[in-house]
């Protein structure tokens, strides 16, 4: 292991010029292994887990991923920690058994730096599993993770990383791996266990691969920015937290509190937070029970009235004297929460929000055969304020003081006095750099929408070597060296302009006429003599700049039309290959271009419906977890929302085998996500594939429930897919995680539209 970590540090010092890293919305697959390192009271020996992480590059800087692991580990109850003289040898006598373990959750990283070599912060929740073998029962725990690491570029788009992570969790060792026969034997009861907090330090490494994206150096997009333009979030809140009525707690609880974070782009935040229980009794009083950790912001448009999404994780920490249902004393929890809400803009940086969260709690087991533990969700309702004030001022540049042609300001009365000003020649010349630093920045994005990262490169670092060259123009000499340097010749001063397609570009300096001037003008004796000596006045080289800015204003405004057109031609022959035989109409207007598409006919207004697009029918199977069943559904295509942002799919599905029937009703939600890349050694295969990200909430029941799963709950559903048009419809596949990973589906299907 450290001779491949050596390796890569040489590779990456070796080829400083490539980067594994990408800006813009980019896609992550990263195979990995962990190596487990459990402290007593988790009761399992040191082990390698196996699997990775997919997901997405929000930016250069962050990154969310979906996270899979698979251990097998064996029991080790013979040194749980807190037992007496006369617990510890009974407890030496517990049988041991392997015990699988799956870890599904998502993390997210934050890149600290850009480069070949990037340390980087990572954190995440989710679900842990423990699957004892003997035919015992699962149970599971809700789980926080935080750590670092570092990444090594060995390639374009591709690097190696190594990173430490803290894993904690809370559980009960007795319900989690023995029946109620082990603790006879041992003659133990299920009194002598309870729930604890673990924290199990892990090491991970793997290798992972950028899809998509840019490899410019430009970070600027809804998602993530420069850190130089993150802005402070503060969201105050009140709401009602209801419990599940399997927790301890009370049903319901008035909580209060604030996120506090950053601003990543316009549509990412990063949001630490504090809750705190309030009496329902009073308006000011509070309760011994309070709330911290963090979560991920994310809205679906920068506009003044949009919905959000909210996924992260926490602790609960509950204080002396805080009372449950029945009086009792309610535990500490690890949870994780996930939500949705609406936003709307009232001022410039103070926003109204309104949601729901969803959170996830374990409750202790007795013991694995009567009641192992599980994690039940509990119902936030929240409304606040969001308040988003200027950008970082630490993190901004100081800005260069211009030089202004401007006389001295005189008093009255006050004598004038000899202050040395800058020569005319070096105004000019400052002049000069400005401009050229415009035409520069101009090239830059031409060369960065053209897609050449090479001479973006270089028109940069030529750029930066200019402002150097501006800054030491700037500073004026003293008088004593203007005494002493007066009568020295100027030195040869040298600047670099950017030579044009087509065209000629002419420049003078000094006294003299132009040639230009001379070779249009008839030939007269006066024409041959010296021409007075003139220099270009303040307020001429002010037009001049104006003019050359209002310019390069122009063509800025007329690439980024030039984009949203693209994007909205793009956009057509989507929604062309998706609707079919005109089942919509569809207007796009951008300049002076306008593309209409008409139906031949369109439902009434009051018809119901008038929303319905078309069907779908689609199969598959429950991979992962119990019970292992085939599926068939179908499908309603309820149209886009928001712009063609959201989209809303109906559907049922009944399934089969595994001993049980089940029946499912969902209502999912889909936005579109960036185009499908093809993999770098692949480049030559068009995928031509439309990938998506989905969530829902549904019912699911089963005739005959199996061992540990009730015969009716609700479900949350996460949706990764892709789509592509094939024949008169759309050929879609699916993965579906259900309940935090309890039900895994993989699904195809096919879409028609009316």
């Amino acid at each position: 292991m450290n001779r491949w970590i050596l390796r890569a540090i040489l590779l990456a010092l070796l080829a400083p010029s490539a980067r594994a890293q990408v800006g813009g919305v980019s896609y992550t697959f990263s195979p990995s292994v962990e190596y487990s390192r459990f402290e007593k009271n988790a009761g399992l020996k040191d082990n390698y887990a196996f699997g990775g992480t997919m997901g997405l590059g929000l930016g250069r800087y962050v990154e969310l991923k979906v996270l899979g692991l698979i251990g097998r580990h064996d029991t080790r109850l013979g040194r749980l920690g807190g037992a007496d003289s006369t617990l510890a040898p009974r407890l030496r006598q517990l049988p041991t058994r392997s015990v699988r373990t799956e870890r599904w959750g998502l993390a997210l990283q934050v890149n600290l730096l850009p480069g070949p070599i990037v340390p980087y912060l990572t954190a995440g929740t989710g679900l842990l599993r423990f699957r004892p073998e003997d035919d015992l029962r699962t149970s599971e725990s809700v789980y926080l993770m935080g750590g670092g690491g570092l990444m090594f570029t060995v390639a374009s788009r591709y690097a190696i990383f190594a990173q430490v992570e803290n894993l904690a969790y809370r559980y009960n060792p007795g319900a989690a791996f023995l029946r109620g026969e082990d603790l006879n034997r041992a003659n133990l009861q299920p009194a002598n266990f309870r729930q604890v907090l673990v924290t199990n330090w892990m090491g991970r490494a793997g290798m992972r691969l950028y899809l998509g994206g840019t490899t410019s150096e430009v970070e600027e997009g809804l998602f993530s920015q420069h850190p130089a333009n993150w802005r402070p979030v503060i969201d105050p809140f009140v709401g009602q937290l209801r419990f599940n009525r399997a927790l301890d707690f009370p049903s319901s609880q008035r909580m209060g509190g604030f996120y506090l974070g950053l601003a990543l782009g316009p549509t990412l935040n990063l949001r630490g937070f504090y809750w705190r229980a309030l009496d329902s009794g009073r308006l000011t009083g509070t309760e011994p029970m309070e709330a911290y950790g963090a979560d991920l912001y994310l809205s679906f448009a920068d506009a003044p009235v949009t919905p959000y999404l909210s996924l992260g994780g926490g602790y609960l920490n509950v204080l002396s004297g805080y009372r449950g249902r029945g009086g009792s004393t309610p535990d500490d929890q690890v949870f994780a929460s996930a939500g949705v809400g609406v936003s709307v803009l009232l001022l410039e940086a103070l926003q109204l929000q309104a949601g729901v969260q969803g959170i996830f709690m374990t409750r202790d087991g007795i013991d694995n055969r009567t009641a192992p533990a599980q994690v039940y969700g509990s119902t936030l309702y929240t409304v606040g304020f969001s308040f988003r004030p200027g950008r970082l001022s630490f993190l901004q540049p100081r800005p260069r003081r211009a030089a202004e042609p401007s006389a001295p300001l005189i008093t009255e009365g006050e004598a004038p006095t000899a202050e040395p000003t800058a020569s005319p020649e070096l105004e000019a010349r400052q002049r000069l750099l400005a401009l050229r630093e415009a035409a520069l920045t101009a090239e830059i994005a031409r060369a960065e929408a053209a897609g050449d990262s090479l001479l973006a490169a270089r028109l940069r670092a030529e750029r930066e070597r200019l402002q150097a060259e501006m800054m030491a123009a700037i500073v004026p000499p003293t008088s004593a060296t203007a005494a002493t340097t007066a009568p020295a010749a100027p030195a040869r001063q040298m600047i670099t302009l950017p030579a044009p397609e087509q065209g000629e570009l002419y420049v003078r300096y000094g006294p003299g006429s132009s040639p230009l001037v001379a070779a249009q003008q008839p030939a007269t004796p006066a024409a041959a003599a010296p021409a007075p000596t003139t220099t270009p006045t303040s307020p001429e080289l002010q037009a001049l700049e104006q003019r050359l800015l209002a310019r390069l204003e122009a063509i800025e405004r007329d690439r980024q039309e030039l984009v949203r057109l693209e994007s909205r031609l793009a956009r057509l022959e989507t929604l062309l290959q998706q609707i079919g035989r005109g089942e919509t109409t569809v207007r796009i207007q951008a300049a002076d271009t306008t593309v209409t598409v008409r139906p031949e006919a369109t439902p009434s207004e009051g018809s119901f419906l008038q929303g319905f697009r078309g069907v779908a029918v689609f199969g598959g199977v429950n991979a992962l977890g119990a019970p292992r069943q085939l599926l068939i559904g179908v499908r309603g295509d309820y149209g886009t929302w928001l712009g063609g942002r959201l989209h809303l799919w109906p559907e049922a599905v009944l399934s089969f085998a595994g001993g049980t029937s089940g029946y499912n009703l969902n209502l999912n939600a889909t936005t579109p996500l960036p185009a499908l890349p093809a993999p770098p050694l692949l480049n030559r295969i068009d995928l031509d594939a439309e990938p998506y990200i989905g969530f829902g909430l549904g019912l699911l029941a089963f005739s005959n429930p199996p061992r540990g799963v009730a015969g009716i709950q609700t479900v949350w559903n996460l949706i990764l897919g892709a789509e592509r048009a094939y024949g008169p419809g759309v050929l879609f596949a699916e993965y579906v995680s259900m309940n935090f990973f309890s039900f895994n589906r993989l699904q195809i299907g096919y879409r028609l539209a009316f």
